[in-house]
């Protein structure tokens, strides 16, 4: 992935948040690390389309993200976003959690062969293959016995 964020700056209110940032990195994976409140749910967050810049651009894979809605909406089927802490729905399994958004909102059904299923599969304690086989077979798999989840996107 290459992302490239240029003079990126947002706030909440009176509250400065993320001040010019600007950065140009390629990547496989990306950890963002720093102190509570330091800025990295509202960096992902505008990442995702969440939250609109107050200033700044923010690139991935050389296409500009537009926050206008309409171009937003497909810049979101392309990510996958899980929020911290409450963002689940804690009367659904860890599956279900993934499941939802993925089923209701992409419109894969839980049969669908849009779910990849050449893909190498780890096996949770409880035996299943994952969050995606669990999807297609409409096994419930409590959140405590699930040790791993994958989701993945087809290019759009």
């Amino acid at each position: 992935m290459h992302l490239k964020l240029d003079s990126l700056s947002f706030s909440f209110t009176d509250v400065v948040v993320l001040d010019d940032i600007s950065t140009d990195l390629t990547f496989e994976s990306l950890a963002i690390i720093g102190p509570s409140g330091g800025g990295k749910s509202t960096l992902l967050r505008l990442l995702a389309g969440l939250l609109k810049p107050d200033e700044g651009t923010v690139t991935i894979d050389d296409q500009v993200i537009s926050f206008a809605e309409p171009e937003l909406r497909k810049h979101r089927t392309r990510l996958g976003f899980v929020f911290q802490s409450k963002g689940l729905f804690g009367h659904l399994t860890a599956v279900d959690n993934i499941c939802l958004p993925l089923i209701h909102v992409h419109g894969l059904a839980a049969d669908s062969r849009a779910w990849p299923s050449s893909r190498p599969r780890r096996t949770a304690r409880d035996g299943s293959t994952g969050a995606l086989q669990s999807c297609r077979s409409g096994r419930q798999t409590p959140a405590r016995d699930v040790g791993w989840a994958a989701a993945a996107s087809g290019d759009s």
